[in-house]
């Protein structure tokens, strides 16, 4: 492949758009909620699972 094949390559634009960043606030707010969520199921079942040994 020579180097005249490749298209050029634009520059970013200087400020994203606001829909962008909205998009990944939105994500960032996701994961913070999987994360609490994943926490609070993994305590509950290493609960649920160690006072099954205590009968």
């Amino acid at each position: 492949m020579t180097q005249s094949s490749l298209a050029p390559v634009p520059d970013p634009p200087a400020e994203p758009s606001p829909v962008v960043v909205d998009l990944y606030q939105m994500v960032g707010e996701m994961a913070d909620r999987v994360s609490a969520r994943r926490g609070t199921a993994n305590a509950f079942f290493l609960g649920c699972g160690s006072s099954e040994g205590t009968n």
